[in-house]
């Protein structure tokens, strides 16, 4: 019998041949162990699967929201530049900011920078910020770097030449993307080494700011090492470096956080005109951030002339469209060019207008950035190998679970493709604390040290929830157009939801997400009926546009409390003005409304209390300086809140509502609004005892169901009590008048317009608050 130790859990295994366990070159694994491992391996692919499918989903609601945020830019800046200071005052301001710039006090603990820069002084600025990533470099060292990068490109052609071996460096290294997130330069920076010459150059690809949160930082990075090394670091000029991205994705605002006025960003500005708008490297490789061009037969030559300008999609001159589809556009799988995702203007072409670029150029290959590659990589190769995408970014926004990538030329046409996952910045903290150098790998982790199960499904589950609030942002941003498309489905409001994620799918502009997958978590808080079905304006109203404040809300808060606290009361219309009418005149002055609200205990401070706040309260209700009681419980009345009523009861409860909406619209010699409901209240109460009996209520709808044939059904006794049950909250057997006008209020109709009014102005500047940024 022969012996044989598991090397996973190292239980002994005997058989009479070593043979029959495994290969006597390998070592050997129990079945036990081999059958938890494959279980392992299965549910470590599902976990990447359902991780690199949320992910497809969140950059498609990225993409989508790019697109809808330039098409709006471009749609309203032009209305709004009358508003914006003239070129020339921007510039005085500046200038003016820059006079009063001062150096740093003995308070300050950031880097410390002198110029000319030395090598040892920009590494440490590097540490620094690894170390105090929330310490941001004083403005007076910000500025001067600035200033010195903006005159050094601005002596610098608009389309760069360099060699891989050029000035004795040993290699290039092209970077994609790195929106900000300062690991990722770390990272590259250890494993490729610092710029400098003799050894590393790079060329970074654009988008160097926005979304991530050290963007002023990475900038400041790579401006202090081209300042140093000149012909070790080259920039070129992405989508992002670009007053229209940096308002809408938080580059402005990290200024605005991290210096207390957005007076800097004019510098950035100024530097991001005179950024070069593409490279050549070794005569052979064309590198851009965005892509080719919508105009046929460009030549290199065409690009040495562009303007240093603002990025313009919709510019109708034609240098200036090229400067910006060159940062803006896409490749397609597809042939010919087409209409871009990227907003108005902008631009996708195919492996056709790839080849001929380089044909009629003379080059090889086009590398490009702009976007993460689809299968969740670090670079993608397109268009049969004539085009590669490269993205630095790893773990984008940190949902996207991409890694990111970097092409190395270690020599002209020996090209390298490497992907990488950047450690968080507490872990480069101690790697840095020993100097800039190579310690570790860009090849990616090993097998154990690949997150585990659990790790991924964390990672999705936040991947998910950013999903979810992207998708309550778009439903709230199209809540017209949504509500539209539910009213056209009929004339019920309870549907299922399915049938609700299935007009989300057929309304809302975008295709990479599965709307069933969602639907429960945007349900989440909604009551259902008995038969699972959901109100869909209760769906909808859940996405409002509130405007924060406290102005108000104890007049709301003060109106809920007397509501309820009467609703409990249950009595008649008489029983309640009774309630403030101590002394039997008719009428209700402001001490006896004072004296109920105190019996009442609807807990109201001794302030709020006071004759100065109530009549602020019941303003609208005060005449001659008594209070309107009729007047003032109708504006108590609060739509039904309570549990969702049965379908067939919210639809009588529906239509009647809007009779009665339509019954109370005031007419040319007619009573208020407000006195009309309660005649119709009183029309119903036939013995005049000021509730409404069942028998009551009954004989109202059968009066009703003849004059609207359409709702017969509505007569059925059955239906009617179902109803009549529903509408006595108070389960007296009668219906009060607070309980009737909770269900069936009546609305004022200037102060319903004016409701519509704010609902539209409140929209309106949701939808276009990335633009009004920009003013």
């Amino acid at each position: 019998m022969a012996s044989v130790v598991c090397r996973r859990c190292s239980r002994c295994n005997q058989s009479k041949s070593k043979t029959e366990f495994t290969d006597p070159q390998q070592p050997f694994v129990c079945a036990s162990c081999q059958l938890r491992t494959s279980s392992a391996v299965k549910a470590a692919a599902a976990a990447q699967q359902d991780l690199l499918k949320v992910q497809k989903q969140w950059l498609g609601l990225d993409m989508l929201s790019e697109d809808q945020n330039t098409r709006e830019h471009t749609a309203m800046a032009p209305k709004l530049e009358a508003l914006l200071p003239s070129e020339g005052a921007e510039r005085q301001a500046a200038a003016a900011y820059r006079q009063k710039v001062e150096g740093p006090a003995d308070v300050y603990t950031g880097p410390m920078l002198t110029f000319p820069l030395v090598e040892e002084e920009v590494h440490e600025l590097v540490q620094a910020f690894v170390d105090q990533p929330d310490v941001p470099l004083h403005e007076a060292f910000l500025v001067e770097l600035l200033e010195r990068g903006t005159r050094m490109f601005q002596g610098l052609p608009r389309l760069t030449e360099l060699e891989t071996q050029g000035h004795g460096h040993e290699k290039l290294v092209i970077v994609g993307d790195l929106h900000g997130q300062l690991a990722d330069l770390v990272t590259i920076f250890m494993e490729c080494g610092c710029p400098k010459p003799g050894g590393t150059q790079y060329l970074f690809n654009g988008d160097f700011v926005d979304r991530g949160e050290h963007g002023v930082e990475i900038t400041a990075i790579l401006l202090a090492f081209k300042l140093l090394y000149p012909h070790s670091v080259h920039l070129n000029r992405g989508n992002h470096e670009g007053i229209q991205c940096n308002i809408s994705y938080g580059f402005v605002d990290e200024i605005r956080r991290k210096y207390g006025n957005v007076n800097l960003y004019k510098l950035f500005e100024e530097l991001w005109r005179n950024l070069p708008i593409a490279s050549v490297v070794d005569k052979q490789i064309f590198v851009v951030h965005g892509g080719l061009f919508e105009q046929i037969n460009v030549r290199l030559s065409d690009l040495r002339h562009l303007p240093r300008a603002e990025i313009k999609l919709t510019s109708p001159d034609p240098a200036c469209k090229m400067l910006a589809q060159a940062v803006w556009n896409d490749p397609s799988p597809y042939p010919g060019r087409h209409e871009g995702q990227r907003g108005t203007g902008s631009l996708k072409f195919g492996p056709d207008v790839t080849k001929a670029f380089l044909h009629n150029n003379g080059l090889e290959l086009v590398i490009r950035s702009h976007e993460v590659p689809a299968s969740g990589h670090g670079y993608e190769m397109m268009h049969d190998g004539n085009l590669i995408t490269v993205f630095s970014a790893s773990n984008y926004c940190g949902s996207a679970a991409n890694h990111g990538g970097l092409i190395i030329f270690d020599a002209p046409g020996e090209r390298r493709e490497t992907e990488f996952l950047a450690p968080p910045l507490s872990i480069l903290r101690d790697r840095v604390k020993h100097g800039l150098r190579k310690d570790f790998s860009l090849q990616g982790r090993t097998a154990e040290q690949e997150p585990g199960v659990g790790e991924v499904q964390a990672q999705t589950a936040r991947v998910k929830q950013q999903i979810s609030d992207k998708l309550k942002d778009l439903i709230t941003t199209h809540a017209d157009e949504l509500q539209a498309a539910f009213k056209a489905r009929g004339a019920s409001f309870w549907m299922s939801p399915s049938a609700i994620a299935s007009v989300l799918r057929l309304t809302l502009p975008v295709n990479s997400i599965d709307w069933q997958e969602h639907i429960p978590d945007l349900l989440d808080q909604l009551q259902r009926s008995s038969t699972g079905l959901v109100h869909w304006q209760q769906f909808l109203d859940q996405f409002q546009v509130t405007v924060r404040g406290e102005g108000g809300s104890w007049v709301q808060a003060l109106k809920n409390s007397i509501h309820n606290k009467l609703l409990a009361k249950d009595r008649d219309v008489i029983g309640y003005i009774r309630m403030f009418d101590r002394d039997g005149d008719g009428k209700v002055s402001l001490e006896e409304f004072q004296t109920c609200l105190t019996e009442l205990d609807v807990g109201l401070s001794a302030f709020a209390c006071c004759r100065s706040k109530l009549s602020v309260f019941l303003e609208d209700h005060l005449f001659d300086g008594k209070v309107n009681m009729v007047s003032f419980l109708e504006s108590l009345s609060m739509k039904y809140a309570g549990p969702p009523l049965p379908p067939d009861v919210m639809e009588v409860v529906d239509t009647l509502s809007r009779f009665f909406a339509r019954a109370n619209e005031p007419q040319a010699g007619s009573k208020t609004p407000t006195s009309m409901f309660l005649y119709h209240f009183k029309n119903m109460d036939t013995n005049k005892d000021g509730m409404l009996q069942f028998e009551e209520f009954a004989t109202f709808i059968k009066w009703f169901t003849s004059r609207h044939q359409q709702y017969l059904h509505f007569n059925s006794p059955a239906l009617v009590r179902k109803v009549f049950d529903s509408l006595d909250v108070s389960v007296e057997g009668t219906l009060s008048y607070m309980e009737f006008l909770s269900f069936f209020k009546p609305s004022d109709t200037m102060l319903a317009a004016l409701e519509r009014l704010v609902r539209v102005v409140v929209k309106t500047l949701y939808k276009h608050r990335d633009t009004l940024k920009y003013v």
